[in-house]
């Protein structure tokens, strides 16, 4: 997961600054926060499991819903790889890919049932970044 990341946020580093799109300035500057976000929580999820605060049946959803952003975040990499734009077709792909996530972080938010009020408060923290952050790509590509 750390290796994913760093290079995620490597490229995208160096290709928010040859950018000139718009929407792919946007997902270059999102991208970064949610992985980062991502991490966080898988770090959070884990920590509190191995230290008994979490029960698994309270981390499993976590757990699907981080492998679930980590994979968008692979996938939208892949589809703006060398691109100076995002076009009309890539919007719709791009869109298709997210949309789902992004209803998934936020129905996690809604229905999160963690015993532990700190690690709670902590996980929801790293959601309701990813959230606002896929939040914001999905308004940049017009949805």
């Amino acid at each position: 997961m750390k290796k994913i990341l760093s290079t995620l946020l490597f490229g995208l580093v160096l290709f928010t600054t040859a950018c000139s799109d718009s929407t792919l300035q946007t997902l270059a500057k999102a991208m970064p926060v949610i992985a980062t976000a991502n991490q966080g929580l898988f770090n959070i999820v884990t920590s509190a499991v191995q230290s008994g605060v979490m029960t698994a049946d309270e981390a499993r959803p976590i757990v699907q819903i981080n492998q679930q952003v980590a994979q968008a975040g692979i996938q939208i990499d892949a589809a703006i790889k060398g691109e100076t734009e995002v076009n009309a077709a890539q919007k719709v792909t791009l869109l298709q890919q997210i949309a789902p996530v992004q209803a998934s972080v936020t129905a996690i938010v809604s229905n999160l049932q963690i015993k532990d009020k700190t690690t709670k408060t902590t996980v929801l923290t790293a959601l309701t970044t990813i959230n606002a952050s896929l939040t914001a790509i999905l308004a940049a590509l017009g949805k």
